[in-house]
């Protein structure tokens, strides 16, 4: 059965080796900018429901792709400047960086359904659409512009009772079954 734990690694690994990426984080939003040590574009994935119905389990989780809207250095992630903008403008670097925050997480999207050069569990992935991502140029801890969203992710579950961790079971007396009438259970040893 794959878990979270799969699913998570696999964009884990994916985002390391990523480019564009320079940080991946976990858990609740809040942790990824605690310490201002962050570098960015970060990429941030929190867990949210899981559900299964027969034959299917499927995880969520809210995915965001963020960087700083001001930052030391002048430049964008690699989005050429329209011509006849000025460069530098605040305008300027907020469209770029929604542009480049964007394409990074169309990029999971691609490894996720056609791609599978990180995923380990590849074969066993089917990403929900339609996949919707939301704009933000907010203030945290910093000032963070890119893109947010839910993705979901289904994987085969079988629900067997043969899977628990549970001790072994005394066998029991079959003499009942199948006639409506109650047994007297567990065999004694």
């Amino acid at each position: 059965m794959i878990t979270i734990n799969n699913i998570v690694d696999d964009i884990r690994e994916y985002f390391q080796a990523h480019l564009l990426v320079k940080e991946f984080t976990f858990g609740q939003i809040e942790v990824m900018d605690l310490q201002k040590k962050t570098l960015f574009p970060v990429i941030h994935l929190t867990p949210g429901t899981a559900s299964f119905t027969k034959g299917v389990m499927s995880y969520s989780f809210d995915i965001t792709c963020a960087s700083l809207l001001h930052s030391e250095l002048d430049v964008t992630l690699g989005s050429p400047v329209p011509s006849g903008s000025i460069t530098g403008t605040k305008e300027l670097k907020i469209q770029n960086l929604l542009s480049d925050t964007l394409r990074i997480l169309t990029d999971l999207d691609a490894e996720l359904r056609h791609g599978f050069l990180y995923m380990k569990y590849k074969d066993q992935y089917q990403v929900s659409l339609p996949i919707s991502f939301d704009p933000f140029i907010e203030e945290y801890k910093n000032v963070l512009c890119g893109w947010g969203g839910t993705i979901q992710i289904d994987v085969d579950y079988k629900g067997s009772a043969c899977d628990q961790p549970l001790p072994e079971v005394p066998p029991y007396d079959t003499t009942y079954v199948g006639t409506g009438k109650s047994g007297p259970g567990p065999k004694s040893k």
